[in-house]
C-alpha cells in the first residue's frame, strides 16, 4: 500500500459485521486503512445492491466507481491493480463516464 500512497491511491474498507469485530480484525491483521462499519448494515447492503461479498471497488476522485470485483483478492491481485493504475497513468476526470 506503500505506493499506492505515494502516487496518490487511496483505500478504504467498509465492514460488514459488528463494530467489535471489526475492531479484533483491525487488531489481528494490522490493516492499516481506514474500515467503516455502518450503523444498519441490512439497509446499508440494500442500498448499495452488495450481492456478494468481499467486494472491491475502485472509485475516482468524484466516487464514480470505475471497476468492481467480486470475491477475495490477494496481494498480489492488489499490487497489480495499483501497479496499472501506477504505471498506465490512469487519470480520470471530471466528466468522464464511467
Amino acid at each position: 500500500m506503500h505506493a499506492a500512497r505515494e502516487n496518490g491511491i487511496e483505500a478504504i474498507g467498509i465492514s460488514l459485521d459488528s463494530l467489535q469485530r471489526t475492531v479484533a480484525y483491525l487488531k489481528e491483521e494490522a490493516i492499516d486503512f481506514p474500515m467503516y462499519v455502518p450503523r444498519n448494515i441490512g439497509d446499508y447492503v440494500r442500498q448499495n445492491k452488495l450481492f456478494g461479498v468481499p467486494r472491491t471497488v475502485l472509485r475516482d476522485s468524484l466516487g464514480i466507481a470505475r471497476r468492481v470485483w467480486t470475491g477475495l483478492l490477494t496481494e498480489s491481485d492488489i499490487n497489480d491493480i495499483i501497479h496499472t493504475i501506477i504505471n498506465n497513468k490512469v487519470i480520470i476526470k471530471k466528466g468522464d463516464k464511467p
